[in-house]
């Protein structure tokens, strides 16, 4: 355990022991055991440069940055389904078909609590106003199953994913099991909470402590999800179920598709590897993000980014 306290001072955060000789024993213990488990993955110094080094690169990833080279996608990365009925349809078949040789899983991105939402309870438990008084969970479950049933020659059980936090994965499971799983089966669905990461200041220098005993931490966001898809061996439940294609998206989206056949028919016909659906931009200053390149690299710009001159921008050449 000194070896611990060591590594954190070493790393310039002795500020996590200033209270170090008013702590009983039993919480000067259990400090060092909760700072273990922080850098039993990463060095304290290892976190502290990853924090640096992401600060800087949201300095620098700004499409506001004069030096940056804005472009559109090649025209062979993306395509528009509006007014081509013909290639939707062949597309819809491609993925359908996919999806009934159980090809396709779906993973859900609802880690979050409702609070602005004005709940306590994990977003998915949220009625959104409907006259029916469904929650988003149970309006993606009904998708699902609605899906299935459209697979005419075979008992179709696609896998579902759940992404779980800390604080909601409790309340999540019971909530699914007191409904039944909304008539699906229990064992189609996997539930797995998202990483954490500790806390730090504005300057991304020092760990901010949660209390005397322990650092504040967060979930680590939608980005942990492929971390929290390894650390949880679902890349080798995939395996074992037969899984080629997984759909992704988050809790709050009620207008996703699940497991769109459409979009998963698109991705396997160009034999894309990763693939994303946008809705077409309405004006020049609508608040959604782009989906680009900057220096030649793909890219999504936020729409906070943007600049006022690259947001009106209409040439084939640059947004």
């Amino acid at each position: 355990m000194t070896d611990v306290r060591k590594s954190f001072i070493e790393a310039g955060q002795s500020q996590l022991f200033q209270n170090w000789d008013s702590l009983s024993c039993k919480d000067q213990e259990k400090l060092l055991s909760n700072l273990e488990q922080i850098s039993s993955k990463r060095s304290p110094a290892r976190l502290l440069e990853d924090c640096q080094n992401a600060i800087k690169l949201s300095e620098t990833n700004s499409s506001k940055d004069a030096g940056a080279e804005i472009q559109p996608l090649p025209s062979t990365s993306y395509e528009s389904l509006i007014g081509n009925s013909d290639k939707e349809n062949e597309y819809f078949q491609v993925g359908l078909e996919a999806i009934g040789k159980g090809e396709v899983a779906v993973i859900l991105m609802a880690g979050g609590q409702g609070t602005r939402l004005g709940s306590s309870q994990p977003k998915g438990c949220y009625d959104i106003g409907l006259p029916s008084k469904k929650s988003l969970f149970q309006i993606q479950a009904e998708k699902l199953i609605r899906l299935q049933d459209m697979i005419k020659d075979n008992r179709v059980e696609i896998p579902w994913y759940i992404m779980t936090s800390g604080p909601t994965r409790a309340a999540t499971e019971a909530y699914f099991q007191e409904r039944d799983y909304f008539g699906l089966n229990k064992g189609q669905i996997t539930f797995f909470n998202q990483g954490t990461l500790p806390a730090f200041d504005l300057s991304g220098e020092h760990f901010l402590m949660k209390d005397p005993v322990s650092l504040s931490q967060s979930p680590d966001g939608n980005g942990g999800l492929y971390r929290a898809i390894k650390d949880n061996k679902l890349n080798e439940d995939f395996e074992k179920r037969g899984v080629k294609h997984v759909y992704m998206y988050c809790v709050d989206n009620v207008l996703s598709r699940m497991a769109d056949p459409v979009f998963i028919g698109f991705a396997i016909k160009h034999g894309f590897e990763l693939a994303t659906k946008a809705v077409r931009k309405r004006d020049a200053h609508e608040a959604v993000g782009l989906i680009a390149t900057k220096n030649s690299k793909p890219c999504v710009i936020e729409y906070s980014e943007i600049s006022h001159e690259l947001a009106k921008r209409r040439t084939k050449k640059v947004y």
